[in-house]
């Protein structure tokens, strides 16, 4: 599912494998894709760290859905972490360069860290349709409804 007409990052489109970046991750040196895989995950890039507190509650019950999903919020600088996504912080500036030049982005990866679907908007309204899309089904994955 790609909401996200004109699209800045064109190499990390639906479909396309997850590219690396060095993360700092509970203040150690870390790669994003060794945070990816395994798992429907929710990446977040808010570069100042803010994130509306109706979203972080989306984020929350994503881990509740029929096929649970992870959450991660990457920012530009150190923020105080807040809900319940591992927090990392994007040290040189390249995952922001990839993943969202212009600003803040919303993507799903697929557990083989390919991009399920990706969003310019902070918000996570979509991530059911893009669980769906993934998924081959129809089974209703609301987060605002579990």
């Amino acid at each position: 599912v790609d909401d996200w007409p004109g699209a800045a990052a064109p190499m990390v489109a639906p479909g396309a494998p997850a590219v690396d970046a060095p993360v700092l991750a509970g203040g150690e040196p870390q790669w994003l894709l060794r945070q990816l895989g395994g798992a429907f995950t929710v990446v977040v890039f808010a570069p100042d760290g803010e994130i509306p507190g109706e979203m972080l509650d989306q984020l929350a019950r994503a881990a509740m859905l029929p096929i649970p999903v992870r959450a991660i919020v990457i920012t530009r600088g150190p923020v105080a972490p807040r809900g319940e996504a591992l927090w990392l912080v994007d040290t040189e500036g390249l995952a922001h360069a990839r993943y969202a030049p212009s600003g803040s982005a919303v993507y799903l990866f697929r557990p083989d860290q390919h991009v399920a679907g990706r969003r310019a908007a902070l918000s996570a309204d979509w991530i059911g349709t893009a669980l769906r899309r993934a998924c081959a089904t129809d089974i209703p994955f609301t987060i605002g409804a579990c």
